[in-house]
């Protein structure tokens, strides 16, 4: 509730020059920022960019990044780039939120982005901009919650990202297979909405608790990386995981693509040094396509 608003322009409107927002992103870590929310669509993707967002994950600084606008698939930058929480937008359904013909408020709204990198669902009339800045806020309530909890280590980036996404209120609708007029969801998370609706009480609740989830850190394959089984017939999945604030076992869970395809359970003690988690032999699984899979 005492978080403060630090203004950094990085271009004269929505589409930027991504090494804009790397500058940006550097310099607000060294003032001191806690959380950077950006609601931008790149013209170029540099390294600069992918270096400055790991340098404020390295910071302990979620960047909390819009999917944008397109009503797409498409993989927007900055957002789609590691370590960042992409959020987009849902609405009511009906001609305002307290009409009669209104009979939800997690409708897909229809200038938001959706796909793999996905993580929560908030609540935006204006796009996904909005809903970046209301995940933004819901950042920084958990984090200024914890400082008066007075959490320690105080938490890390990918502890804020977990809390949030563990947090979420599922959006499932049973009936959206079959309805023209609904984008497909299920149990649990799903690509077009993420792990759900943010819920700021359900995070705060989880830090009163003690309930923090272990950090998670995949580090190959990256996003969206193209993979051609022929080159690659064995798909090495490496990263870390660690459990600071609870010494409870983990569970490490890999799927492919948008649809879980594999349920490989892994029990780990609450710390994984870096190395290879899973491999998959991929040669099978990508014949109905000649040019590989993303994943």
């Amino acid at each position: 509730p005492r978080c403060l608003v630090m203004p950094v322009r990085v271009g004269d409107s929505y589409t930027c020059d991504t090494n804009q927002f790397a500058l940006a992103t550097y310099y607000s870590v060294n003032q001191g920022a806690a959380v950077i929310q950006e609601a931008l669509g790149a013209l170029t993707n540099p390294k600069l960019a992918q270096d400055a967002v790991d340098y404020a994950y390295a910071h302990n600084v979620l960047v909390v990044a819009s999917a944008a606008d397109e009503t797409s698939m498409h993989h927007n930058y900055p957002a789609n780039l590691e370590h960042t929480l992409v959020v987009h937008a849902v609405v009511y359904d009906g001609d305002d939120w307290n009409s009669d013909n209104t009979t939800t408020f997690v409708n897909f709204n229809n200038c938001t982005n959706y796909g793999g990198h996905l993580g929560l669902s908030a609540p935006g009339e204006a796009c996904s901009s909005q809903a970046t800045g209301l995940s933004a806020g819901h950042a920084g309530l958990v984090l200024s919650y914890a400082k008066q909890l007075n959490l320690s280590p105080p938490l890390s980036a990918n502890e804020l990202y977990q809390v949030m996404i563990m947090s979420a209120w599922d959006i499932n609708v049973p009936t959206s297979p079959t309805d023209p007029n609904k984008f497909f969801s299920g149990p649990g998370w799903d690509a077009h909405f993420g792990y759900g609706r943010n819920d700021a009480r359900a995070s705060l609740d989880m830090l009163a608790d003690g309930r923090i989830p272990p950090e998670v850190d995949l580090t190959s394959p990256r996003w969206f990386e193209v993979l051609d089984p022929a080159r690659t017939p064995t798909l090495s999945v490496t990263g870390s995981l660690n459990a600071f604030a609870n010494a409870n076992t983990a569970q490490w869970k890999t799927a492919l693509n948008l649809k879980v395809l594999w349920a490989d359970l892994h029990r780990f003690a609450n710390s994984v040094p870096a190395g290879t988690k899973s491999e998959w032999s991929i040669q099978g699984e990508a014949q109905s396509t000649a040019e590989g899979f993303s994943l």
